[in-house]
């Protein structure tokens, strides 16, 4: 019950923040934005997104040392956010409830291709625009026709996203059922090598908040496997890459998101011949907590 009046505070502080900003924030002459947040208590996550561009929790999962050299460590994403778009059912109906118009491409309905925007008329010209979400903070104007700022917050949990994972990975040793190997010399049984037991300390978790200028020309599989590599991939000792100490050095964060920005940048470049670019921006956090 506590945990559960906590949580209801603590998201409803997030969804105020996001209406302070939307009514105090200067609209004009650069226009609205996106916003995606994560906020970390002891273990628990309060994720909070309005608008296009998106968070994600991911875990990486390191071998334990039984299961040989050769295994690798994987990356995976168990959580993202949604992007608010305006043919989302609930979306579209709030718009057109509030006088607003949803733009539709031709065939969007069956290919899923092209972008969907809610139509409003800008004050100033008296011309239609189109805006490409339908929540944002500190679009005034398409405000008046249904797109507002208020974020949906989630709420996870690093000690249950952690339970999940190991359940799942040493479900193969559990049970009645024993893997076992056979020695081909002298056909007697013998424990299977395959067989490991992950712990916590072989999972972290981590996060990841991207605007659409990377998440349109970057898969998130990759966006979230490459972050991870910047957070916890170490060089070994002795390739010249150790300290004087000898010890390990982990993968420097921001270059890593120098990577993905370039990456993104380039995809931008080869589309738009140099006529556009949206705005690009990463944020990364390990969300490790002992």
């Amino acid at each position: 019950e506590i945990q559960r009046r906590k949580d209801h505070d603590i998201g409803r502080i997030l969804h105020e923040t996001f209406l302070e900003l939307d009514a105090t924030s200067p609209a004009h002459p650069s226009g609205g934005c996106t916003a995606s947040a994560v906020l970390q208590v002891g273990t628990r996550i309060y994720i909070a997104n309005a608008g296009d561009s998106r968070s994600f929790v991911g875990v990486h999962v390191t071998p334990p040392t039984a299961a040989g050299s050769d295994a690798k460590a994987t990356t995976a994403i168990v959580f993202g956010t949604r992007e608010d778009k305006a043919h989302l059912m609930k979306e579209r109906e709030r718009v057109e409830h509030m006088g607003g118009t949803v733009y539709l491409p031709n065939g969007f309905m069956d290919t899923g291709k092209g972008t969907t925007r809610v139509l409003y008329k800008d004050p100033t010209t008296g011309s239609t625009s189109g805006l490409a979400m339908s929540r944002s903070i500190g679009d005034w104007d398409a405000g008046a026709v249904g797109v507002i700022p208020d974020p949906l917050v989630d709420i996870l949990d690093t000690k249950e996203i952690k339970k999940r994972v190991l359940e799942s990975l040493n479900k193969a040793c559990g049970g009645d059922a024993k893997e076992v190997e056979i020695d081909p010399a002298s056909g007697e049984s013998l424990p299977s090598t395959s067989c490991v037991t992950y712990t916590e300390k072989n999972v972290k978790v981590f996060a990841v908040s991207a605007t659409d200028g990377l998440l349109d020309y970057l898969p998130e599989e990759a966006i979230v496997n490459h972050v991870a590599k910047g957070l916890y991939e170490t060089t070994k000792v002795g390739d010249g890459d150790s300290n004087a100490f000898g010890e390990q050095k982990t993968t420097n964060p921001l270059l890593v998101c120098e990577d993905l920005i370039y990456a993104a940048a380039q995809g931008w470049q080869e589309d738009k011949g140099g006529r556009y670019r949206d705005d690009i921006a990463i944020a990364m956090t390990d969300l490790e907590t002992e």
